[in-house]
């Protein structure tokens, strides 16, 4: 499951990065750092966390997919922020997206830490 899951993130870390070259071709010269770094996200945040289950007590997938989610919700609003940046307009309704991203993200820390308690007492 680990081993899928971190050809999944590395080839959706491709993916955004193949975007962001495209995207960048076409913007007249105009680039942005927010699209630059989104393909970082899945990269770091998804694969580092398949990497890093292989040393720890492994999560439910539940708690992977949620994580999952935290990633896209970041990216969708960095390539949106950058979108945005490279039309030359602003929009402060983006920033709600980094908003829930943090907060799908402590959902999951805490949904795994009641998964290790809730281990610890059964077993």
């Amino acid at each position: 499951m680990l081993n899928k899951m971190m050809k999944q993130y590395l080839m959706y870390s491709s993916g955004l990065l193949l975007f962001t070259i495209v995207y960048e071709q076409f913007s007249h010269g105009v680039t942005s750092i927010n699209m630059r770094i989104a393909f970082l996200m899945p990269l770091l945040l998804g694969y580092g966390l398949a990497y890093i289950s292989q040393y720890i007590p492994i999560p439910k997938k539940m708690i992977f997919d949620v994580w999952g989610m935290g990633i896209t919700t970041l990216v969708s609003g960095l390539l949106l922020q950058g979108i945005f940046y490279i039309y030359g307009t602003s929009n402060d309704v983006v920033n709600i997206f980094y908003y829930v991203a943090i907060f799908i993200f402590v959902v999951t820390v805490f949904l795994y830490i009641l998964q290790l308690i809730k281990q610890k007492k059964l077993g």
